[in-house]
């Protein structure tokens, strides 16, 4: 019982994270598209990856994704002529 009472809201807190950082990590390694993904909370620094799934890292994601698709775009409208 002192045990018990030794544990705190962080310590939970800390546990919670970590369980659903290893959660994120096997989403991640079932080839998820990268897209689909957003970690919030706390514990998304903590994640083992090069990615960034923050929010922010997802903003920048679709950022890049947008720029990617307009270099397609202006290469296709060079190949054409237009």
């Amino acid at each position: 019982m002192t045990l018990l009472a030794e544990v705190t809201s962080h310590d939970l807190i800390l546990v919670a994270a970590q369980a659903l950082n290893q959660l994120f990590e096997k989403i991640i390694a079932l080839d998820v598209e990268e897209r689909h993904l957003l970690r919030m909370g706390h514990g998304e620094e903590a994640l083992e990856t090069e990615k960034d799934f923050s929010r922010y890292g997802r903003v920048n994601y679709v950022l890049g994704q947008r720029l990617e698709l307009l270099q397609v775009r202006d290469e296709r409208g060079r190949e054409s002529g237009a």
